[in-house]
């Protein structure tokens, strides 16, 4: 790193980063990479390589709309953060798929009981889909059934990133109240 950069301020570098200065970059990367991963392997475990990867290029990407109205470091760790999140979330989705795969394959040992409470269950939720609000229901198509990322359908849907990820909890929420049996 050198000299002007090592004594250089993280608010200092990061608006030369985003004046071109790839150099800047590099040494923010240098300067946080190690507490990043740290952070990362406490989130989701040892295996972070690939996300840390997935993080430092989101901050590539969006580093021009960094406003400082945060420190970088909080900012960076706020990326991190989400992308923590989306792989808990890919991770619980590729569960729940695979559980029902192993069903499809375990068919003998299925209760009928259980399999009637299955499509009661299906048919509630395919009734709460129908019933949701067309924005709502766009989006946990595209999300779910297309498993596409919140970002993705933000950018498809023409809404911000967090627009997407409130619908998806606000058609959770509501669906999971339809799904439920009636006590």
């Amino acid at each position: 790193m050198p000299p002007t950069y090592a004594s250089a301020s993280d608010h200092d570098l990061s608006r030369a980063w985003q004046s071109g200065d790839r150099a800047a970059g590099a040494a923010l990367f240098g300067r946080h990479a190690a507490a990043l991963r740290c952070f990362l392997e406490r989130r989701v475990g040892p295996d972070t390589e690939d996300i840390v990867q997935d993080v430092w290029t989101a901050v590539a990407r969006s580093i021009g709309r960094y406003e400082r109205r945060s420190a970088f470091r909080t900012w960076l760790f706020a990326v991190a953060n989400n992308h923590a999140r989306g792989a808990y979330r890919h991770s619980d989705r590729v569960a729940k798929i695979e559980t029902l795969a192993q069903d499809l394959f375990d068919v003998p040992s299925i209760d009928p009981a259980e399999v009637c409470t299955r499509r009661q269950e299906l048919e509630r939720l395919a009734t709460g889909l129908r019933e949701l609000p067309d924005a709502l229901r766009r989006v946990v198509s595209l999300y779910y059934f297309e498993q596409r990322p919140a970002a993705e359908i933000g950018r498809q849907l023409n809404i911000p990133e967090n627009t997407v990820r409130s619908r998806v909890r606000r058609a959770r929420a509501l669906l999971e109240a339809v799904v439920q049996p009636a006590a």
